[in-house]
C-alpha cells in the first residue's frame, strides 16, 4: 500500500567518486527537478543509484564508488545505504532526527543466500532482488501453491515461460541456469524465507519508478529456446530490436486488451437487452428524456464512435448508431428503448475512456513536434506515420530525434504508474533546441493526470529554458 509520508523528497550522497558530496532536495512545488552539470559530475550515476535502491538492485548499487547514499522521506525520516569494504557488511538503516528507529538490514548477509553453492556465492549474484521481484509481483503466492502441491515440473515450465515473456525476470536471472533458480525459489518460499524488512518494502511500494535511460532507441531481447528436459536448456540468443517498433506492438497489446473487455461487456448487454426492453416498457418509473435530449445523446455517441474508430479501437462495422427518424423518438415506447440502448452503449464505451485519454494526449503531443507528417492509429496494430505526401511510414523510418521524442512520451503516458517517480537521463539527446525548450511543458502535461514527479539529468541549458528554480546544479 502506498503511503504519501514515505515519498522520497531528496537524496544525499557522500564521497561519490571518493571526492564529491551532494545534497539534492527535490522540487515540491512543480514536481519537476532538473539535475544539471557538466559531464562527469555524476548526474547519470545519481539517477542510477535512485533506481537501484528502489528496485532492490543492490548488486549494481554496490558497483558505484561512494560511502553512503541517503533517501530523504516526506515524513522527515531517512533511509541510508552504508557501503562497507566487504559487500556482506553493507547495511541499510532507517532513522529519524539522527536516531535509529529500525533494526539494521544487511541485504548481502550470508543468511540471505544460505543453501546456494559456493560457486554462485563467489559470483555475488543478487538473490535478494530476485526474491523481492517475486514478492512485488505477487508471483510468490503462485510459486508457494505449486510447491505445496509438489508441482516441481510445472514450476520449471513456469520459470521458462517467465524467462521468455518478462524482461525484468530475464534481467535478474541473466547467466543463472533455470535449475539453480528453481533451487533458490525452493529456499525462499518452501522454507518461507523472508529477507526484506517490512519498513523497507513499504518505502519501495510508496515510490513506484519509471527509469528512462539515455540509450533508449534500441535494446537487446533474448530468444529462449524451449528446454528438452528439466536440466537441459538452450543458450539464449540475443537480438537487437528497435524500441519504437516494440512500443507499437505494446500499444497493440493494450488496445487488444481493452477491445476484448469491450466485446465481453457488449455480449453480456446484448444478450440481456431484449428482456430489459420488455421490463422497461412495462415499468412506469423510468423518466422519459425529451426528444432534443435523446438527439443530443445520440450525436454524442456518434462522435465518440468516430473518435474510437480513428484510434483503431473500433471498426466501422462495429458502429452501433442506428438511423432514427426524429419523429419516432416522440413515441414513448421507442424513446424508452432508445434510452436503454444509449445507456448500454455508454457503458460499453466507458471501457475505452482511460486508454482513449492517453491516446489523445499522445497524438496531440507527438503531432505538435512532427514535421510534414502525423501519427496515425489503426485497428490492425499500434501506430504508424503518414506524410503530407500521403506516404505511410513505420516508426523505424523516422529521424533519431523523432524516435527519441516518441519513445520518451510513450513511456511516460502508457508505462508510468500513478504517483510514479520518473527518472529521465539526458532528455535532450537528438532533440532540436526548440523541442528541448518545450520539454518541461510537455512533461507537465503528461504528469498532471497521473500525479507524476520527474527527475531529469541534463547538461543542456535549453531543457531548463530559464526555469532556474527547478535546477539543482552539480559542481
Amino acid at each position: 500500500m502506498m503511503d504519501d509520508k514515505l515519498k522520497i523528497i531528496g537524496v544525499e550522497i557522500k564521497n561519490l567518486f571518493s571526492t564529491k558530496n551532494y545534497e539534492i532536495d527535490f522540487n515540491q512545488d512543480s514536481d519537476v527537478t532538473v539535475i544539471y552539470g557538466l559531464n562527469g559530475t555524476g548526474k547519470t550515476t545519481i539517477l542510477r543509484m535512485i533506481h537501484d535502491i528502489l528496485s532492490l538492485n543492490f548488486n549494481d548499487l554496490e558497483k558505484n564508488n561512494f560511502k553512503s547514499f541517503i533517501l530523504k522521506l516526506k515524513s522527515n525520516s531517512y533511509i541510508e545505504y552504508i557501503k562497507k569494504k566487504s559487500i556482506e557488511d553493507s547495511e541499510i538503516i532507517k532513522y529519524s532526527k539522527k536516531k535509529k528507529s529500525e533494526p539494521i538490514w544487511k541485504p548481502f548477509s550470508m543468511k540471505a543466500i544460505e543453501g546456494i553453492t559456493r560457486y554462485y556465492r563467489k559470483k555475488q549474484y543478487d538473490f535478494i532482488s530476485l526474491y523481492n521481484y517475486f514478492i512485488k509481483t505477487n508471483l510468490s503466492n503462485k510459486i508457494i501453491q505449486m510447491y505445496d502441491n509438489d508441482e516441481d515440473d510445472e514450476i520449471i515450465d513456469f520459470l521458462f515461460r517467465l524467462n521468455e515473456t518478462d524482461q525484468q525476470f530475464e534481467f535478474l536471472t541473466e547467466g543463472v541456469p533455470i535449475p539453480i533458480i528453481f533451487q533458490l525459489l525452493e529456499l525462499f518460499f518452501k522454507k518461507k524465507f523472508s529477507p526484506i524488512p517490512k519498513w523497507f518494502n513499504d518505502i519501495v511500494n510508496s515510490n513506484p519508478l519509471l527509469y528512462i535511460k539515455s540509450e533508449r532507441l534500441t535494446q537487446y531481447n533474448k530468444l529462449i529456446e524451449r528446454r528438452r528436459t528439466r536440466y537441459e536448456f538452450e543458450i539464449p540468443e540475443e537480438k537487437l530490436i528497435r524500441v519504437i517498433s516494440k512500443f507499437s506492438e505494446e500499444l497493440k497489446r493494450l488496445k487488444t486488451k481493452n477491445i476484448n473487455t469491450f466485446n465481453e461487456i457488449s455480449q453480456t448487454l446484448n444478450r440481456t437487452f431484449p428482456k430489459r426492453v420488455v421490463d422497461i416498457l412495462k415499468s412506469t418509473n423510468r423518466k422519459l428524456s425529451s426528444t432534443p435530449e435523446l438527439e443530443k445523446q445520440i450525436k454524442k455517441i456518434r462522435n465518440k464512435e468516430n473518435e474510437l474508430i480513428s484510434f483503431g479501437l473500433l471498426t466501422k462495422k462495429q458502429q452501433e448508431i442506428p438511423e432514427i427518424e426524429v419523429e419516432s423518438l416522440q413515441v414513448s415506447e421507442i424513446a424508452k428503448s432508445i434510452s436503454l440502448w444509449i445507456d448500454d452503449t455508454n457503458d460499453k464505451h466507458a471501457e475505452f475512456d482511460i486508454l482513449l485519454g492517453k491516446l489523445k494526449l499522445f497524438k496531440d503531443l507527438i503531432n505538435k513536434h512532427l514535421l510534414e507528417k502525423e501519427i496515425k492509429f489503426d485497428s490492425e496494430g499500434g501506430y504508424y506515420f503518414f506524410t503530407d505526401s500521403h506516404e505511410r511510414l513505420s516508426g523505424e523510418n523516422l529521424s533519431s530525434g523523432e524516435q527519441h521524442i516518441i519513445v520518451l512520451f510513450f513511456q511516460i503516458i502508457f508505462l508510468a504508474k500513478e504517483n510514479s517517480l520518473v527518472l529521465i537521463d539526458e532528455p535532450e539527446i537528438s532533440l532540436h533546441t526548440i523541442w528541448q525548450n518545450s520539454f518541461i511543458d510537455d512533461i507537465f502535461k503528461m504528469g498532471k493526470n497521473k500525479s507524476l514527479s520527474f527527475i531529469l539529468a541534463t547538461h543542456s541549458s535549453a531543457i531548463i529554458n530559464g526555469r532556474f528554480s527547478l535546477m539543482r546544479k552539480l559542481e
